[in-house]
């Protein structure tokens, strides 16, 4: 099974590169496998090879240790092994692909070049005229669609979600939180005295307006020089160590309601309000219960595309005729 190749089959047709396609031209010659008597060409799997490497980050001119060479050739030999018995069972399943449905993938993939006539020398370099490269196209879909309909994972069970969520506390325990607000006076690196006090002024009228019980939300808004302003400078919900140490030491000090001294960061001069404060701990089950489902939804999924795959391969007559391996 190769690593990795179900969970990218859900966006299989948009992850489907004019370099990829290429494979489809027969300009070098041998066979690198067969499936049930269907070859995959050396060619194929040479441009194959050469968009699997780099979506892995790898430069192929770089690799130094054959047997890194070799294993990754392998690898992206079996994701083309894997997609022709894909591909197989969809034909037996007589998967249908509608003209519109082509159409509508062709339209995407040419808008990702700069023109028509762009798409269309690039297809043509890759081996393909119009009506070949739409059966290609229909071919990725026909594999998509197999894929998704074929392999339907059980439903997850509240009682699933509930052994996961009992099993693994760590994953569910929020740190201790607050939510605040602020008034920020910027002061740039390397200002002068005169720059300084005079931020430093407004600061302390803000502070003294705020100590007297003005709203502190409408201070914020009229004189915040930070992007909360228009909030009433309201932060929402940070955890210990999310701002800036200064910043944290001082809000952390503070009870609901409470308004800080004047608080001096890299950014300049700062006036706190705390609004809540949230003590963390394990978060109750109902909370994260449709967030757990999903996840777990998605487990299902790749397990039943890798499985469902695997028995495919393993009830082909699959031929490799290169050799990969030491």
């Amino acid at each position: 099974m190769a690593i990795g190749w179900p969970a990218r089959a859900r966006s299989l047709v948009l992850a489907v590169t004019l370099g990829a396609a290429a494979a489809q031209a027969q300009t070098i010659p041998g066979t690198a496998a067969r499936v049930n008597g269907v070859e995959i060409s050396n060619f194929r799997l040479e441009r194959h090879f050469d968009d699997y490497v780099k979506n892995k980050g790898r430069n192929i001119t770089k690799m130094i240790n054959p047997k890194v060479y070799k294993k990754l050739k392998r690898e992206a030999l079996d994701q083309l092994i894997e997609k022709e018995v894909v591909w197989q069972e969809a034909q037996r399943r007589n998967i249908v692909v509608k003209p519109e449905e082509v159409t509508a993938a062709l339209k995407e993939l040419e808008s990702k070049h700069k023109s028509r006539d762009d798409f269309l020398r690039r297809i043509e370099l890759a081996g393909f005229d119009e009506k070949s490269y739409a059966e290609y196209i229909k071919r990725e879909i026909a594999i998509q669609r197999c894929l998704e309909t074929a392999f339907v994972p059980p439903a997850v069970t509240d009682a699933e979600i509930h052994d996961y969520y009992a099993a693994n506390p760590d994953k569910f325990t929020r740190p201790e939180r607050m939510r605040a607000r602020h008034v920020l006076i910027k002061v740039e690196a390397g200002a002068d005295a005169p720059k300084r006090e005079a931020a430093r002024g407004r600061i302390d009228q803000v502070l003294a307006r705020a100590g007297k019980g003005e709203d502190f939300a409408a201070l914020a808004r009229q004189y915040s020089e930070d992007s909360s302003a228009a909030e009433g400078g309201d932060l929402g919900f940070f955890a210990r160590g999310q701002m800036v140490p200064e910043f944290d030491a001082a809000a952390f000090q503070l009870k609901p309601g409470e308004v800080s001294g004047v608080v001096t960061t890299i950014y300049g001069f700062h006036v706190i309000k705390a609004e809540e404060r949230d003590a963390g701990g394990l978060v109750p089950e109902a909370e994260v219960r449709e967030r757990v489902r999903t996840a777990m939804e998605q487990f299902k999924r790749d397990q039943a595309v890798k499985e469902g795959v695997q028995a495919l391969r393993q009830s082909a007559k699959v031929e490799v005729l290169v050799r990969l391996e030491d």
